[in-house]
């Protein structure tokens, strides 16, 4: 089922299927959701499927990328064509390509019940940052960099709204910490 999901051992430059869903990197997603894809395979069985989790960045990149990338409908189509079972989310059973979003569940543990206001600004600027990110006319990416200052703006106004301890509990590094999460040697597809 992993080499259905993302083709292995295979340049992604090169070698389409080898970008699972992650069709043009730094838009689509990076390294941690192209991962996630192949791990996606891991949750045979009504089993969690492995991420990512403990890599460096990781809840930054999933905060602007999510867990497996941006192409959520391509996500749902390729885990259809490769017969790997959807999990439903608790609300409404709505197919959802993955398990509960990690981001979400993390800031809400980390904000508590007690806050609501906070936890709905952090996931409006998300949803801002993913629809920005979307926008971006396609066979013209931003480059690398001007892909990791626009997220460092996001990252920064995450912190604003968070306070400089919630945002480091939440995404794992402090408050002003310059995070790349667009490889610059890495060519968008």
């Amino acid at each position: 089922m992993a080499q259905c999901l993302v083709q292995a051992n295979a340049d992604s430059q090169h070698v389409y299927a080898a970008r699972g869903t992650i069709f043009t990197y730094g838009k689509d997603g990076v390294c941690h959701q192209l991962a996630n894809q192949v791990l996606y395979s891991t949750g045979i069985g009504g089993a969690r499927p492995m991420t990512v989790q403990g890599s460096r960045g990781y809840q930054a990149s999933i905060f602007v990328y999510g867990i497996y990338g941006l192409q959520h409908v391509a996500w749902l189509n390729k885990i259809s064509s490769c017969n790997a079972p959807q999990v439903l989310t608790a609300a409404g059973g709505i197919p959802m390509a993955g398990p509960p979003d990690e981001f979400e569940a993390r800031a809400r543990a980390a904000l508590g019940d007690s806050d609501p206001e906070t936890l709905a600004k952090l996931l409006a600027l998300r949803v801002e940052a993913q629809r920005s990110i979307a926008i971006q006319p396609p066979g013209a990416p931003l480059s690398a960099e001007a892909l990791n200052a626009q997220n460092q703006r996001v990252f920064d106004e995450a912190a604003r709204i968070l306070g400089p301890q919630k945002f480091e509990e939440i995404f794992g590094f402090p408050p002003g910490a310059k995070i790349d999460l667009v490889d610059p040697t890495i060519k968008p597809q």
